[in-house]
């Protein structure tokens, strides 16, 4: 999934708090990204799209390269 969004120039939303972000830090040792959005699971629905709103928004792409975001509640 990494390697597709990083072909496709997209970000990556995902709910996999344990392994992702051991696979996005392997994967940006050798390769560029988007960047991933972490979203627990048992996040609102709701607020889960106003966080996603709020971080395509605010931030820049620049910004969000490399990095992971975790969107709290």
């Amino acid at each position: 999934m990494l390697a597709l969004a990083a072909d496709l120039q997209r970000g990556l939303v995902s709910h996999d708090y344990e392994t992702m972000p051991g696979h996005f830090y392997r994967f940006v040792e050798f390769r560029q990204s988007p960047g991933v959005v972490l979203i627990r699971q048992l996040m609102p629905i709701g607020q889960a799209v106003e966080g996603l709103l709020v971080v395509w928004v605010c931030q820049d792409a620049d910004e969000f390269r490399n990095r992971i975001t975790y969107l709290q509640w």
